[in-house]
């Protein structure tokens, strides 16, 4: 949303926060990325890249997000 990118300008681009993908990566995995940690473990990521930045015009953005099982262990 407009709020998220607000007070996040960039030589004059809105740009959505990395935080914001960080916290997509984190709800897809809470939502069924995998099966849920064991007692007392919790989620990690790692190795997080981005291409490069998401510019919020005025037009609308549509984002889409995967996740790939890496191994038995990994997402």
């Amino acid at each position: 949303s407009a709020a998220v990118v607000a007070d996040h300008v960039v030589n004059g681009a809105r740009i959505l926060p990395g935080m914001a993908y960080v916290e997509m990566a984190r709800a897809a995995l809470a939502d069924g990325g995998g099966a849920a940690p064991g007692p007392g473990l919790g989620w990690s990521l790692q190795h997080l890249a981005w291409a490069r930045p998401l510019v919020v015009g005025e037009a609308p953005v549509t984002l889409h997000l995967a996740l790939s099982r890496y191994d038995a262990d990994r997402i």
